[in-house]
């Protein structure tokens, strides 16, 4: 089964960034391209 342990302190920190605009909800550089794009352009996927 997995692990559930950090579900919601995840979901805090992700609602936090979001209403802070911190990484990929950064209002002057948003992430504009998909998931599937980022790890082709990052060497990640």
């Amino acid at each position: 089964s997995p692990n559930h342990k950090y579900d919601q302190q995840l979901e805090y920190a992700q609602a936090w960034a979001r209403l802070m605009g911190l990484g990929i909800w950064n209002w002057d550089r948003p992430m504009r391209i998909t998931p599937a794009e980022f790890r082709q352009t990052s060497g990640n996927g």
